[in-house]
């Protein structure tokens, strides 16, 4: 998925360039389920924010009152989870930016207590575009190693893992970096989400191309 938040383009468009480019390689090799812009009003109007004001990747769990508190997007895949799950069973990817950094980081869940093969590879081919984020923290978030691992926040990935999804992923490229730069970042990012997961349920690999 992508363009959960409206100003983050390249994740939208790095969808419509992997069709474009590099999709039919992997027709054979596995199924394929996209949603190419979770929030188009936002994307219309640039805003990260839905046409609400919502944000369309919070308030899916983990919230105050214990209840699912979701934007009207959010309702949108609610309502739909039962079909999300089974067209991800093997992995889940969401592509997002950070429109204030630099640098290079993501988001992940695995089923082990410290990020492996999965959110490894993911992290290796943002860092063939981009500097990687050093140790810290970001908005209150513990990052170590440019992962910030099993952050229960609410978000649609943090949903899925809990369903029972065994790998899911949000990819935060540099917003401050060239678009195309980014976009193309993010298209090889989707074919190291599928080589990644093929290999981790199939045994199989598919090579990237540049």
């Amino acid at each position: 998925m992508a363009g959960f938040h409206g100003d983050e383009k390249a994740g939208v468009l790095s969808i419509l360039k992997f069709f474009e480019e590099s999709v039919s390689q992997f027709l054979t090799q596995c199924n394929l389920s996209f949603i190419p812009i979770v929030n188009p009003t936002g994307y219309l109007k640039n805003q990260r924010a839905n046409f609400k004001g919502e944000n369309p990747n919070s308030g899916f769990c983990h919230t105050f009152s214990g209840k699912p508190e979701p934007s009207v997007e959010g309702l949108f895949l609610i309502n739909r989870l039962e079909k999300i799950k089974r067209v991800s069973k093997d992995g889940f990817l969401s592509l997002h930016e950070d429109l204030e950094e630099n640098t290079f980081y993501l988001y992940t869940f695995e089923k082990k207590k410290s990020f492996g093969v999965f959110s490894k590879n993911l992290r290796a081919e943002g860092q063939k575009f981009f500097r990687l984020h050093p140790d810290g923290e970001i908005e209150g978030n513990k990052i170590k190693d440019s992962v910030i691992f099993r952050q229960c926040d609410g978000s649609f990935e943090d949903l899925l893992f809990h369903e029972g999804i065994p790998y899911t992923a949000c990819t935060e490229t540099p917003g401050k970096k060239e678009l195309e730069k980014r976009i193309e970042a993010n298209k090889n990012i989707i074919m190291a989400f599928i080589n990644v997961c093929l290999r981790l349920h199939r045994g199989k690999h598919v090579p990237n191309s540049k």
